[in-house]
């Protein structure tokens, strides 16, 4: 899938997260450089039915800043915007093939609702404050306990959401892994 031009701001293909089960891909570019100076690389909905002709058949809202942000755009807070990470691909119990979280740097991180290809629904979010480094980096979804955690420059933050149902809280062993056997025999 040949993607740049004309989607060549900063890294054109950061992270590919495979949703085979939908053959689907969720792909995302990465913004490189502060304050907006290039263009936003946005996340996609690939659509692989056919593998050897992948057609991105969506892309993802860019975040709006809460009504109480004392900006009305994300370039105005500083720092770099854009998607990072999607949600970490092997985490405990059985990942949502309906639902798939990004960090975006200083945008926060971003809960998608996804059963909809065509039209990819923000859920849910969060913003930490400004800290000195590059925002949010990354998160877990714990599917089988439905908790979520965010890392970034400024702590992590532990959440749930409606989205995902009723948190489980305290200790629980994980029965299953989102993908079974990922790195098996690695060091």
């Amino acid at each position: 899938m040949d993607i740049s031009p004309p989607f060549d701001a900063g890294i054109p293909v950061h992270s590919v997260y495979p949703i085979p089960q939908r053959k689907l891909v969720i792909m995302n570019g990465e913004t490189t450089r502060s304050d907006c100076h290039e263009g936003i690389a946005l996340p996609w909905v690939v659509d692989v039915r056919a593998e050897k002709h992948p057609v991105t058949i969506a892309t993802f809202p860019v975040p709006k800043p809460p009504a109480e942000a004392p900006y009305n755009d994300f370039c105005f807070r500083g720092g770099r915007l854009g998607p990072h990470h999607p949600n970490n691909f092997k985490a405990p119990g059985e990942m949502r093939i309906d639902l798939i979280g990004f960090s975006w740097f200083e945008g926060g991180w971003r809960l998608y609702d996804i059963a909809n290809p065509f039209r990819p629904e923000e859920v849910a979010w969060i913003v930490p404050p400004v800290g000195t480094r590059r925002g949010t980096e990354a998160a877990l979804i714990e599917w089988d306990r439905k908790i979520i955690h965010v890392f970034d420059d400024t702590g992590l933050y532990i959440l749930s959401s409606p989205a995902l149902g009723e948190p489980v809280l305290g200790p629980l062993k994980p029965e299953r892994w989102s993908v079974e056997g990922l790195n098996i025999g690695a060091l």
